[in-house]
């Protein structure tokens, strides 16, 4: 069976969903399928992953266009609450014709928006009539164009009077967006993947995908290199503090000031545990922002997972503060490194953390629940080091890469001989 892999960004690097689609990809050929992967960019050194749109000048210009296209569009929305929103209106790029996409016997597509695929570029797959496995990494693909809907219920109807785009008109773009996908998603060959419960219900709420043939299979991690490590060493590998009681978050440069990713809300209870622990210390990565007045280190971004991987490690508690999130992959690899979770109770964190078992939950944005959690987390270790067992053990039977794999390959197998 020959698998081809889409998304815009694949590797083992990057953003959440190029690192699922390139361990999903590793995850499918390491089980006998020929996988191979069609990208705009790769940090992956990896022969069956394809980097398209530069092999010319003919199609770097192409690519270009596509992009600064969306970069232009995404100037005139500027979409409120720190959301991203993109259109996919036009991409010159004609993957669908691709030597890799007509050798395939299925096709898998990730976040293939950013001028990989436009919404007709995604159409025009759809009709080649092979099985096509659409896993979603947000809400896009069944919104007019924002990639969460923070609240927002219109993407059950027809969108338009997006408050994102703070419009008040019926026909704006993200109207327009939503009867474009219309057009072009009607078919019986697509089958949605939803790494979350939480992105599965909405999916299944939606105009666009109510009659869909909707899956879930969770997200895995490499849980032989997201695992416990010496946490002394890992933190003299990393220059951190060897007696501090570190607290790790995950960022990027704008979720520790704002947005969907709440960082603020982390700032703020760490802030108000100040004096209450002592060596309390707050560690970051994927961002040099250092907040003012906490004992902090800003890792930057990694683009090592055996660095990643040792932040992990060298934690005492890792803590997420997303607002709406689609089970992150940071979530995942701290319970595949041991290490207990506080979180903003979201529903796509549910089905990751269990109260009491392997982290705790809080009421969204309330910080003096977070700071509260946090607390009594740090400030008693045997049941810190109970719920470190119990997250290692998780990661290992519920989300690890190897049972992800088993789970595509079964869809797969199943949809390809549907078409026989």
């Amino acid at each position: 069976m020959r698998i081809v892999n889409l998304c815009s960004m694949s590797g083992p690097t990057g953003g959440g969903a190029s690192r699922a689609s390139y361990r999903i990809h590793c995850a499918l050929r390491a089980r006998g399928i020929k996988s191979s992967v069609l990208t705009l960019s790769s940090s992956a050194a990896d022969p069956d992953v394809h980097v398209i749109g530069r092999a010319t000048l003919s199609e770097r210009i192409r690519r270009d266009f596509g992009q600064k296209l969306e970069s232009l569009v995404s100037l005139y929305v500027r979409p409120s609450d720190g959301n991203v929103w993109t259109s996919a209106f036009a991409s010159p790029l004609r993957v669908d014709q691709h030597p890799h996409v007509a050798a395939a016997d299925a096709i898998m597509m990730y976040w293939v928006a950013c001028g990989f695929l436009s919404i007709a570029g995604i159409g025009r797959l759809l009709r080649l009539g092979k099985p096509v496995v659409w896993r979603l990494s947000d809400m896009w693909a069944f919104t007019g164009g924002c990639h969460l809907s923070l609240g927002c219920e219109r993407y059950r109807g027809h969108c338009g009077c997006c408050p994102q785009l703070r419009s008040s008109r019926e026909w704006d773009l993200s109207r327009l967006g939503w009867h474009r996908k219309r057009a072009s998603w009607r078919t019986q060959t697509l089958t949605v993947v939803c790494p979350s419960t939480w992105m599965a219900k909405n999916a299944r709420q939606s105009s666009l995908f109510a009659d869909a043939d909707i899956r879930i299979i969770h997200t895995g991690v490499d849980v032989s290199l997201y695992r416990p490590f010496d946490r002394h060493l890992a933190r003299d590998i990393l220059g951190l503090p060897r007696d501090a009681r570190i607290v790790l978050a995950g960022a990027d440069g704008l979720s520790l000031t704002g947005g969907p990713k709440g960082g603020a809300y982390l700032i703020d209870a760490i802030t108000r545990l100040q004096g209450r622990i002592p060596g309390l210390h707050l560690t970051v990565f994927g961002t040099s922002y250092k907040p003012e007045g906490i004992p902090c280190t800003a890792l930057g971004r990694i683009v090592d997972e055996r660095l990643l991987a040792l932040a992990y490690a060298a934690a005492d508690l890792f803590v997420s503060t997303t607002l709406e999130d689609n089970l992150p992959n940071t979530v995942l690899e701290a319970l595949a490194c041991g290490l207990p979770v506080v979180a903003f109770g979201i529903e796509g964190v549910l089905d990751a953390i269990r109260e009491g078992h392997n982290g705790f939950l809080s009421r969204p944005r309330d910080t003096e629940a977070l700071a509260s959690n946090i607390l009594r987390c740090l400030l008693d270790d045997e049941l810190r080091r109970t719920m470190a067992g119990n997250a290692r053990q998780e990661a290992l039977t519920r989300f690890s890469a190897d049972l992800q794999g088993a789970q595509y390959v079964k869809l797969l197998e199943e949809l390809c001989a549907r078409r026989r």
